[in-house]
């Protein structure tokens, strides 16, 4: 049922309200301790802000699966996607970043899964890319269970939100990551000892080694240089750089 004028207006209220409180709303969200705390304060400054009924977040992996929900009923809508084999995470490259479905039941790009989501009581759709210095970090995906919920305002903020997420999100990965890499620069360092004692080499090769073998069976190098030092013996083959192999 098309919205009436009272609820437009009540809306466009919220919207401006939501635009005052984005501001601070920002700020909580860049002064998060981790990537989980961002990602869960992007679904709830998205919920607050478009506002909606439920939040997910993909991720810009190669099955694309969600890093967070607002509510499991998001994950099953994603879930419904891999079944049926289409809906809005099927869209082909090159399609403007922003995908709205202003009803699941209607819409004809696809029927399946907009008949199956509506069950779930989700009626509307919209999904934001994230991304920043170039890099892809997944979509914004936000529900509502009313029709045409996500009309221009609601549109323009979320893109707004999306982009001050993709920055916080994108630095509290990065934090992350540096964090992770100096508290295990020091585990390296040892595994790398123990291959330069083990077969005569020097440090380059040593480390080529561990990197190889990372590389090869797809296992982080931290762990990889863990489960060198916990055992007695080494993972075989260790294969170099070069593709010689140390046993």
């Amino acid at each position: 049922m098309p919205m009436t004028s009272a609820q437009r207006y009540a809306r466009g209220q919220v919207h401006h309200g939501a635009m005052l409180a984005l501001a601070d709303a920002v700020l909580e969200l860049h002064s998060a301790a981790d990537p989980a705390a961002a990602e869960t304060g992007v679904l709830d400054l998205a919920i607050r802000a478009v506002p909606c009924g439920f939040a997910g977040l993909t991720a810009a992996t190669i099955d694309g699966g969600l890093a967070a929900v607002s509510d499991p009923v998001v994950d099953e809508a994603d879930q419904l996607q891999r079944g049926c084999g289409e809906g809005p995470r099927w869209l082909p490259d090159g399609l403007d970043a922003v995908v709205c479905v202003v009803d699941t039941t209607t819409d004809a790009r696809w029927p399946q899964w907009g008949q199956q989501v509506a069950v779930l009581g989700l009626r509307s759709m919209l999904s934001v890319e994230l991304s920043a210095r170039s890099a892809g970090l997944g979509a914004l995906v936000l529900y509502s269970p009313e029709p045409g919920w996500f009309g221009t305002p609601e549109q323009e903020m979320a893109i707004a939100v999306a982009r001050h997420a993709s920055i916080a999100l994108a630095a509290r990965r990065e934090e992350s990551s540096l964090r992770h890499a100096m508290e295990s620069r020091p585990l390296v360092g040892r595994a790398q000892g123990l291959l330069m004692e083990r077969f005569g080499i020097d440090a380059d090769r040593a480390f080529a080694i561990l990197r190889r073998y990372s590389q090869d069976h797809n296992i982080k190098l931290v762990e990889v240089a863990s489960s060198l030092l916990s055992s007695t013996d080494l993972p075989s083959p260790l294969r170099d750089a070069d593709g010689r192999i140390h046993r």
